[in-house]
């Protein structure tokens, strides 16, 4: 059954190490959080604009809850919790 309450989309862009898999991103995203949901990755660039042995990833994160309509304070501060993993797990550099 359908979720009664909408979920919302957040994009994110970092830069990792080229040997930093999707998989352990997604799985340290989704511990940060109970409100994430889902995160899929739509954008992978390895090129000249980059130092060598790193790639910028693109994911979109949605934010759902079973219980409420979520407030933008509390999806400001998963994305936040988010970034922090990024950076202190990966050593992810947060693109702007």
């Amino acid at each position: 059954m359908p979720n009664k309450y909408p979920s919302v989309s957040r994009d994110l862009a970092f830069v990792v190490n080229e040997e930093v898999c999707f998989a352990d991103i997604e799985k340290e995203i989704k511990r940060c959080d109970s409100l994430i949901s889902k995160v899929d990755v739509f954008d992978i660039y390895r090129g000249d604009k980059l130092p060598e042995g790193k790639k910028s990833v693109a994911i979109s994160l949605t934010f759902a809850s079973e219980e409420r309509t979520l407030r933008d304070e509390e999806i400001a501060a998963s994305m936040k919790k988010a970034m922090l993993a990024l950076s202190t797990i990966f050593g992810a550099e947060i693109r702007s």
